[in-house]
């Protein structure tokens, strides 16, 4: 609850994105405080940051320089009531025919779940005074011995190796206050019978589930957070990032000391598809049992989501790893991979971590559609993924494998594709497939969720 406070508030107070959401409650966030920029590991997900315990002073050179940050000015700005309140819907249903030697009639099981959430937070901000900093950092070197430095510069290549960044700017809670997020659920099965002994039967069952959870955070604790990277030589030799176009990282001793501009173009979907088919491919043998886990275990949550991201990112790149028994998201996926060796189930282990990263990117409905998609529902929107991929502007709408796109499954659908910059609309007989103008990541987020999810059917 609490990261998905802190994702809420900087989405809705920072809309250039240079504030980073805290991710845990009780992280070393102090003003000066180091902070490890990871690389991502797949191309279409999110930076994470890791925080160390140590401080700029703790990684500069002292010789012939006064190592002092004491005379710093931090501000503390005005106190901000930040208040929230989401409400998300989901709604299910499967029709179907029962044909026994006794009898034949029609079932349809439906389910329904809201989950409403509310967040109010009282917030105060610490921040350095740059101009200072700055002054501060000319002339200064790194201490490339250090334990923080050395850990950092020995991964190759350079674009594996995390960037070190300086915390100069903290928001923070004013007032001890608290989250609340209340969900209820419900479920039916209603249909007919008709039996061929005696007349005929109409079942109708309903089941009801209330769950409320709070949280309460104290007053001081760190919800989002600003880093400046350092572009680090290696003879030390630093330079403060201070604009959004300048990135941090270890450089060469002859790279100019300019703006890098960062800027990816967009990803080539039905080539970055071909690169990741051998992921897809590998899960082949858990497919039934591993869908059910990660759809009814697992995207009811968008917190549990986020666990399980977090906990095969480290699996996926330490084989040895013994699932620690707190691990409550990934325990059930190991069961099933009892009796694998350690690499293959290394491997395993990044395949799903790349299903489950790119559905961690995706908005809370969209992974709503997806937990809720029957098998037949699955291949028909990896079908649509197919075609956008290869640029198919359009299919027609008598063709069978959209047999499925039932009314109320083509709108789940519009409003996935949607929210993933990617319009789907009806025109007489066909269905337009039009990716949408500077989409980014979204439409190779979706692609990825989707086909990951259709490969376990």
């Amino acid at each position: 609850m609490f990261a998905q406070a802190a994702k809420a508030f900087v989405k809705d107070t920072d809309p250039e994105g240079s504030l980073i959401p805290s991710s845990r409650l009780h992280e070393n966030l102090n003003i000066y405080s180091l902070i490890y920029k990871k690389p991502r590991y797949w191309f279409q997900t999110k930076e994470k940051y890791e925080s160390l315990h140590f401080t700029f002073s703790n990684v500069l050179n002292t010789e012939g320089h006064e190592n002092t940050l004491s005379g710093m000015v931090i501000t503390a700005a005005d106190e901000v009531d930040w208040h929230m309140t989401s409400n998300n819907k989901k709604n299910c249903s499967v029709d179907g025919k029962v044909e026994t030697a006794l009898a034949d009639g029609e079932v349809r099981l439906g389910g329904n779940s809201s989950t409403i959430q509310e967040f109010k937070i009282m917030t105060k901000k610490e921040a350095v005074d740059l101009d200072k900093f700055k002054n501060f950092c000319q002339n200064k070197e790194l201490d490339m011995e250090h334990d923080v430095i050395k850990q950092a510069s020995k991964k190759q290549p350079l674009k594996t190796r995390p960037v070190l960044g300086v915390l100069t700017e903290r928001i923070l809670t004013s007032k001890p206050c608290q989250f609340n997020s209340s969900s209820l659920m419900s479920g039916s099965v209603t249909g007919r019978l008709q039996a061929c002994l005696k007349g005929t039967f109409n079942p109708s069952v309903s089941a009801n589930r209330d769950n409320e959870k709070w949280l309460t955070i104290q007053e001081n604790t760190v919800i989002a957070y600003r880093l400046n990277e350092l572009k680090i030589k290696p003879s030390g030799k630093f330079v403060v990032s201070f604009t959004k176009n300048q990135k941090g990282g270890f450089v060469n001793e002859y790279e100019e000391d300019g703006v890098d501009c960062d800027v990816q173009s967009p990803p080539n979907l039905n080539q970055e598809l071909q690169r990741l088919s051998t992921h897809f491919d590998l899960l082949s043998e858990l497919k039934d049992p591993l869908l059910k886990i990660l759809q009814e275990t697992i995207m009811n949550n968008r917190e549990k989501v986020s666990i399980l991201e977090n906990e095969l990112d480290l699996l996926s790149e330490n084989p040895d790893l013994v699932v620690p028994k707190d691990w409550v998201a990934v325990k059930d996926i190991d069961k099933l991979l009892v009796g694998y060796k350690n690499t293959t189930r290394s491997t395993i282990f990044r395949a799903i971590h790349l299903i489950v990263s790119a559905i961690d990117e995706m908005k809370d409905d969209c992974i709503s559609t997806l937990s809720c998609s029957s098998c037949e529902e699955l291949k028909t929107l990896q079908f649509l993924v197919h075609c956008m991929a290869e640029s198919v502007e359009s299919v027609c709408l008598s063709d069978p494998v959209l047999a499925v796109l039932t009314e109320n499954m083509f709108r789940r659908a519009v409003l996935l594709f949607d929210q993933c910059d990617v319009t789907l609309r009806k025109d007489g007989n066909k269905l337009m497939i039009e990716i949408k103008n500077q989409s980014g990541n979204l439409p190779l987020v979706l692609s990825i969720a989707v086909k990951g999810l259709a490969s376990l059917v």
